[in-house]
């Protein structure tokens, strides 16, 4: 695989992180920003509904937090193994970089020895 596309996977990877960050922070700012604001609420509401209004909120509430945290955890898993595959991009990139400057070495070796011969 050339160094171009070495390269290329890395730095899709980088976007694919950030995009990943930037589902994570809204997810977490939906569920702790607006879920205390709307809890806070509802639980100043709460005082005035029936107890099976109040209970019904509770366990939308709760649905909401798990899938919330659901969401959460797939994108923890996602972004472990996006940082495995980076990792991986970059350990071949640096065995890569050092076999290419092994072989601009041997260039240089050859064209010494070329330009010693002809002289």
């Amino acid at each position: 695989m050339s160094e171009e596309k070495k390269l290329l996977i890395t730095a899709a990877i980088m976007v694919a992180l950030l995009v990943l960050v930037l589902i994570f922070a809204f997810c977490w700012y939906y569920t702790y920003s607006k879920g205390r604001d709307e809890l806070s609420y509802k639980s100043s509401q709460s005082m005035h509904q029936p107890e099976e209004k109040r209970v019904h909120v509770k366990i939308v509430q709760d649905k909401q937090l798990l899938e919330s945290k659901a969401l959460i955890k797939d994108l923890k898993l996602k972004q472990s193994l996006l940082l495995k595959e980076l990792d991986e991009c970059k350990k071949s990139n640096a065995g890569l970089l050092s076999e290419l400057r092994l072989l601009q070495n041997k260039v240089e070796v050859e064209k010494l020895r070329a330009s010693s011969i002809t002289y």
